[in-house]
């Protein structure tokens, strides 16, 4: 029977002393083990046992202030810890990010949760918005709260493409070999000033002006294993997928994946069948393959819906929204993981019997 290794040397883990303060407790790390071996309810409540300080003159509320729960929160502060920073030079000229005191810790935490706060509520940057919603000043968030969105979505990686190899990964159906479902969202921007750029932006699909992402889960338990964008666009759905070369040599010869009708034609993915004049079991795929396709979406809109950064029209620039993207992309993937199996799951046994194998080395 194949074993599978978990692609800890790329992700961003969270260390497990307490990053030297020793008054706080955390939990197990979830990301270096297989989900089986974590108990989410035990686990969690350690990780959120640490504190924010207090935000708007009230208690910190990660799951209302920044649409993540506290120990989803904590775990990626942990992890993220020495690229946030804390303070600027006296001249405003470079970021400080090593905490010397109790108070560039505080200021840390502030400038984490602003930056989640800020893409969960959007607001207008002007002095009196940015007071109301985040708690500082303009000159404070282009300081400190941009640079953070920044620093935390080059380093954040909580997602292992390897988790699609999880002996639990099994349906009542796709019994074996298919072990993911992807699908590309749209995101609305403004139409840029550039006509040249404005054409690519604008999709005929969706009628609007967009950038693409696209998501992939493990088909079982639904969690979130690998994110990529921004895409113009007018790039095809397919074109997402046979561009990512990167992403398609980690997949076996004899795996394959879910997608949309619009994924036909890329060889690892099976899709449904079109036209009018379909057999009982070409009508009975489709449906199958709907069922289970869907999982992804609703990963989609756990990502998008809640945040008003993504789910309102983009007006700032495309750097700050890539960051924005991707940070909200590997959140999601790590607090599904947090939580456990968002659907059934089956097993243990294998992804792929050990003749298939053999028959494709």
């Amino acid at each position: 029977m194949p074993r599978f290794q978990l692609d800890l040397g790329s992700l961003s883990l969270a260390p497990l002393d307490g990053l030297g303060r020793g008054r706080l407790v955390t939990g197990k790390d979830v990301l270096r083990c297989w989900p089986h071996e974590y108990r989410s309810s035990d686990e969690n409540a350690l990780w959120a046992h640490d504190s924010w300080p207090a935000f708007l003159g009230r208690q910190a509320a990660p799951a209302k202030d920044c649409g993540f729960e506290a120990y989803t929160m904590n775990y990626a502060y942990h992890a993220l810890f020495p690229w946030i920073p804390c303070r600027s030079t006296r001249d405003g000229k470079a970021l400080l990010f090593s905490a010397d005191s109790e108070e560039d810790h505080i200021r840390k935490q502030l400038n984490f949760y602003r930056a989640f706060a800020y893409i969960t509520s959007y607001p207008k940057l002007d002095n009196t918005t940015l007071q109301t919603v985040l708690g500082c000043s303009e000159g404070h968030f282009n300081q400190q709260v941009v640079p953070t969105i920044h620093s935390i979505a080059a380093h954040m990686s909580f997602l292992d493409f390897n988790l699609r190899l999880w002996e639990w990964n099994h349906t009542e159906t796709f019994l074996e070999r298919v072990t993911f479902a992807t699908d590309g969202f749209p995101i609305t921007v403004h139409s840029s000033s550039n006509r040249f750029l404005a054409r690519l932006l604008r999709s005929g699909k969706y009628k609007e002006y967009v950038v693409k992402g696209e998501y992939t889960i493990a088909l079982g338990p639904g969690f979130p294993i690998e994110y990529c964008g921004p895409h113009i666009g007018i790039r095809h759905d397919s074109r997402l997928w046979k561009e990512n070369l990167a992403r398609r040599a980690k997949i076996f010869k004899w795996e394959y994946g879910l997608g949309d009708k619009a994924y036909v034609g890329c060889p690892e993915l099976l899709t449904e069948f079109k036209g009018s004049a379909l057999t009982p079991s070409q009508r009975e795929w489709n449906l199958t393959l709907q069922h289970y396709r869907g999982r992804v979406e609703h990963l989609i809109a756990e990502m998008v819906q809640s945040r008003a950064a993504l789910n309102s029209r983009w007006r700032g620039g495309f750097s700050l929204l890539a960051a924005i993207m991707k940070i909200c992309a590997h959140m999601v993937g790590l607090q599904e993981r947090m939580k456990g199996p968002r659907y059934d799951v089956f097993g243990p046994w294998p992804v792929c019997p050990d003749n298939v194998v053999r028959a494709y080395p």
